[in-house]
């Protein structure tokens, strides 16, 4: 979706509501699915011409769908820098979630990776 003269992985709405997420369709080859909220939040600031601050952040499931929930502090509205108000923005990362490898897969590879390491100090070892 071209947003903001920036071409973003992105579908869905504006975020202001669950109802209305910002859908992460792809969160590039690290996966890396949180900066590209964070970049969708300083553009979305952006254009309204305010600034954002992280207050929290939580990973809300709704039947098959997941939703990270940015609390966020809004400030310089009218120049103003004290933040005026709270506002939650969501994102639906379930795309980028089932990205994720496999748990177990995961640790039997990272176990191959420790067993062949030990067999290789053992062998260094036995010289």
């Amino acid at each position: 979706m071209k947003a903001f003269n920036k071409d973003l992985p992105i579908s869905g709405g504006m975020g202001n509501s669950i109802e209305a997420a910002v859908v992460l369709e792809s969160a590039g080859p690290l996966n890396d699915y949180v900066s590209l909220e964070y970049l969708v939040m300083d553009l979305i600031s952006q254009g309204r011409d305010v600034k954002w601050e992280l207050k929290g952040q939580e990973l809300v499931v709704i039947d098959a769908r997941k939703y990270d929930k940015l609390a966020v502090a809004v400030k310089g509205i009218n120049g103003n820098p004290m933040p005026l108000h709270q506002e939650y923005h969501y994102f639906d990362i379930t795309k980028c979630m089932n990205m994720l490898p496999d748990e177990n897969q995961q640790n039997d590879e990272e176990m191959i990776k420790m067993k062949l390491f030990l067999d290789e100090m053992l062998r260094q070892t036995d010289v």
